[in-house]
């Protein structure tokens, strides 16, 4: 028995037909041979409805298609990223968490804590409904609340603040002083479709789950891209709006709990309105919202399979400087964080604290040519928007998408990695780099060529005589100069110089400038971080910053 397409899907989905033809061999057994006719009809059905296509019998068993639904177009703010086969759908509700009174009556007269459930998944059928315009999932979350008419006012507010966080980060400024030739664009991107349909029928079966999380005072769309990307890839993914614990503010904090506990409430809400087990759960969070999801790792009973760190921005510093929170809070539970950890971040991470957890397996991986908010979808978009526009950047917003794209996909095939068992990781496309660091290990293992990664510097500014130390160092940074910024080296002195050893910062900073007089700029920045300090107010930062300063400026 054999089985054949007589006329292949193309990836475009453009085929005008596809038929399934099967030739039985006489002198099998006739029985076996339905069974497996059966088998791949049920099979052959499953993948065409995934993909948009019905399945039509034509009365003699044998099954063709004879039509098939239209493909979701891809967004245009997608950029470069491909949908997985699944179509996607959206659904929005309100949980009212009893378990956490607010302490304080407010103008919204809420007793309890509001939490917004967002949940993009993949859909059990091609749908004939159009997908929802973008600017839905803001509008969607105020008609979600009008069950609960007390809820509404509450409701179109942090709506409201939302729409202005995600214009301000879309834009860089405020909608009243956004240029008119970008603020048409904007309205233009809100009133576009996007890659889900709202309350599609679910997708049977157990989903694995992932939890995203946004930055500080971050917008519950500025991942939206990888939001819907993964429940086409088949995950189930949960968002929120994560305002501060007390709703005193609606902006996001990773230092006082509200994100872990609202994720806590969250996956049961899950669990009782889709009636599934929740398995497997991946947690993304971006800077602040990674931050936060580092405290949910150490804590013993978090729900947590696999954490994505993107960009923490302490990545590129060091333990001693204490200008983050939640690393000492980590590594105070760092024997609970034992699943895998993914951290994503530019070549000039110096990922001190990612070894310090090393009950855990780590990959590290770096990607050149992205911004801090170009890790998400809403610094891209940005980008895509001012596309021929004077302030445009075509070479850098091609290499920004494209980059993006690298890692919504590195990232999708590490989460569906992790979930394997004996699991093989997947290799880095150039030019992202990715290292793995095994269960045991807390530093890198340096050989005597060229070190290539700003890990491997940090290793060496602990361990080599400073001669050796700056003539590595510099033909390293000659090779690679985004790898090796001057601020790798000043926060490697910083730290040499709060932890006791400001003669040995001196030296290394001798033989920095007097092989390469360009390295002189780290005392400068080191000097403006102070002024910074002192303008924002934070004197003991600024403190800290000019004696460092007044340590390496006997070397000038």
């Amino acid at each position: 028995m054999t089985a054949f397409l007589s006329s292949p899907v193309r990836a475009q989905r453009s085929a005008p037909e596809l038929q399934i033809t099967f030739e039985r061999n006489t002198e099998a057994d006739r029985a076996t041979a339905e069974q497996i006719h059966e088998v791949l009809r049920k099979k052959v059905r499953e993948i065409a409805r995934a993909n948009g296509f019905i399945l039509e019998g034509k009365g003699d068993g044998s099954p063709r298609v004879r039509s098939r639904v239209e493909a979701i177009p891809v967004p245009d703010y997608w950029g470069e990223v491909k949908p997985g086969p699944y179509r996607v759908g959206f659904t929005q509700r309100w949980i009212i968490d009893s378990t956490r009174r607010l302490p304080r009556p407010d103008k919204y007269r809420l007793r309890y804590r509001p939490v917004l459930l967002n949940v993009w998944y993949p859909a059990a059928t091609a749908s004939a409904r159009q997908p929802f315009v973008y600017d839905d999932y803001f509008e969607g979350a105020v008609r979600a609340a009008r069950g609960n008419g007390a809820l509404v006012p509450y409701a179109q507010a942090i709506v409201g603040y939302q729409r202005s966080i995600a214009w301000h980060e879309l834009a860089g400024t405020p909608r009243d002083s956004t240029p008119s030739d970008l603020t048409a664009r904007i309205e233009q991107l809100f009133r576009s479709l996007t890659h889900a349909v709202r309350d599609a029928p679910r997708r049977s079966g157990v989903l694995p789950v992932v939890v995203y999380t946004q930055g500080a005072r971050g917008s519950m769309d500025d991942n939206v891209v990888l939001c819907e990307f993964l429940s086409s890839r088949g995950y189930l993914v949960i968002g929120s709006a994560f305002p501060e614990e007390d709703n005193a503010t609606f902006h996001t904090n990773s230092t006082d709990e509200s994100r872990q506990r609202d994720i806590r409430r969250l996956l049961l809400e899950v669990q009782r309105t889709f009636g599934m087990t929740v398995q497997s759960v991946a947690v993304i969070g971006h800077s602040a919202g990674a931050q936060a999801m580092h405290l949910l790792a150490s804590d013993p009973s978090a729900p947590v399979d696999a954490v994505l760190s993107l960009d923490t921005t302490q990545d590129y510093s060091m333990l001693s400087d204490r200008t983050w929170q939640f690393p000492q809070r980590t590594l105070t539970g760092r024997e609970y964080v034992t699943m895998p950890f993914l951290y994503v971040a530019g070549p000039g991470a110096l990922f001190e604290l990612a070894d310090s957890l090393h009950h855990s397996a780590r990959t590290l991986l770096t990607v050149p040519g992205l911004g801090h908010n170009e890790f998400i979808s809403q610094g891209v978009i940005r980008g895509h928007l001012s596309a021929g526009l004077a302030r445009d950047n075509a070479a850098r917003r091609d290499t920004v998408q494209r980059h993006y794209r690298m890692l919504v996909d590195y990232m999708a095939s590490w989460i569906d990695a992790t979930r394997e068992v004996r699991a093989v990781l997947p290799p880095s496309p150039a030019p992202l780099r990715v290292t793995q660091v095994p269960v045991g290990e807390n530093a890198p293992t340096l050989g005597a060529g060229t070190i290539t990664t700003a890990r491997e510097l940090r290793h060496l500014f602990t361990t080599g005589d400073a001669s050796t130390f700056a003539e590595r160092s510099l033909a390293a940074r000659k090779a690679d100069g985004e790898a090796f910024p001057h601020s790798a080296f000043m926060m490697l002195l910083a730290d040499a110089v709060r932890t006791g050893k400001g003669d040995r910062a001196r030296t290394l900073y001798s033989e920095l400038i007097a092989r390469d007089a360009g390295m002189r700029n780290i005392l400068t920045a080191i000097e403006s971080r102070a002024r910074l300090f002192e303008r924002i107010g934070a004197q003991p930062e600024a403190t800290e910053w000019r004696n460092i300063a007044a340590t390496l400026g006997g070397s000038r």
